[in-house]
């Protein structure tokens, strides 16, 4: 069985891109691979993780300095002593030198205290999502209840079909017509 590697010139995939494909895709048994085009604007997290990461317990990143999630500020000397990240979103900070902060600070030699704190503070108390909605690009959050609501309906009306494995996952998409 041949792993593959995307995007490589002289590869099929990278011809095919070339020639002007907005998306490509490559499986093999072991590893399913993307390149598409998107605009200059930073993609939503949000979206990339509701579209691409089903089953993950932890997304780390890297920059998505403007978007609305909780971040980690990981801070060298070298490039700058100043936060770059707002205030409230910032839950920490990974800095080689030393920092006042009413949020933890943890030196880049703590990696099992910066581990201990992710596992902590993400992973420990995580509510499961029963449902979600995304409309357009934008994904909608839904509270407890609407949840429930939404997945009982959907399962009545689907398990209710001759031949629906009950515990397979549904999915659901529902383009408008043109």
């Amino acid at each position: 069985i041949h792993d593959h590697e995307i995007d490589i010139p002289g590869k099929d995939s990278y011809k095919i891109k070339k020639a002007g494909a907005e998306t490509i895709i490559i499986s093999s048994p072991k590893k399913i691979s993307m390149v598409k085009d998107v605009s200059n604007n930073e993609i939503d997290l949000g979206l990339l993780a509701f579209k691409y990461l089903e089953n993950v317990d932890l997304i780390l990143t890297e920059g998505y300095k403007k978007q609305a999630f909780p971040k980690i500020e990981v801070m060298r000397s070298e490039v700058s002593k100043e936060p770059i990240c707002s205030p409230k979103e910032v839950m920490a900070f990974i800095c080689d030198f030393h920092m006042k902060s009413s949020r933890p600070v943890f030196e880049t030699v703590d990696i099992r205290k910066v581990t201990d704190f992710i596992e902590d503070r993400f992973l420990m108390k995580r509510k499961k999502t029963k449902i979600n909605l995304l409309i357009g690009e934008k994904r909608i959050p839904l509270k407890g209840f609407v949840q429930d609501f939404m997945v009982n309906t959907v399962k009545g009306m689907i398990l209710s079909l001759k031949g629906v494995d009950k515990k397979k996952k549904i999915y659901i998409r529902i383009e408008e017509e043109k």
